[in-house]
């Protein structure tokens, strides 16, 4: 992994996510390029993009209306439920799961990656990416997971008229 430059971080995060949506305020799916670019921002470095059949296990990111963004890993025998971002470390330990040192170690700083996105642009409506299950493996882009929408609170409050 990359490390974290958080002032191109913050810069890439306008120009790339706000430039999409101003196109397209109702929300998109943006190109692998794009999205690899954000990942990239965060320091993740994107292997190929797949179709998501690998078999690896998957760190999803998805927003809720009424919770804002959530981030899971899927496949992983021991791994945790969805949990809320910002993630503590408790929240980030328990989603790595256990396993091998170095791949455990890998998995921890690409879920710290991944839930910095998800806090910093919660315009960020979905993502997957393949989890590597080897050394030397970096994570890819599930093809055609990720989504970019304007994030609002989405809470049906009664109004007290």
């Amino acid at each position: 992994m990359a490390k974290i430059d958080v002032f191109n971080m913050k810069r890439e995060k306008v120009g790339t996510v706000d430039a999409l949506l101003a196109g397209s305020p109702s929300g998109l799916e943006p190109s692998d390029d794009d999205v690899a670019t954000l990942l990239r921002s965060y320091g993740v470095i994107p292997g190929d993009a797949d179709g998501g059949g690998t078999g690896r296990p998957l760190l999803r990111v998805a927003q809720d209306p009424a919770w804002g963004s959530l981030l899971g890993l899927d496949g992983v025998r021991g791994a945790s439920s969805v949990r809320l971002v910002p993630l503590t470390d408790r929240d980030v330990r328990a989603i790595a799961a256990p396993g091998a040192h170095a791949l455990r170690a890998m998995r921890l700083d690409l879920v710290r990656r991944v839930a910095t996105l998800a806090a910093d642009v919660p315009e960020l409506a979905s993502l997957a990416l393949s989890v590597p299950t080897h050394e030397g493996e970096r994570p890819a882009l599930v093809r055609g997971s990720a989504r970019l929408a304007p994030w609002t609170l989405g809470l049906a409050l009664p109004r007290a008229d």
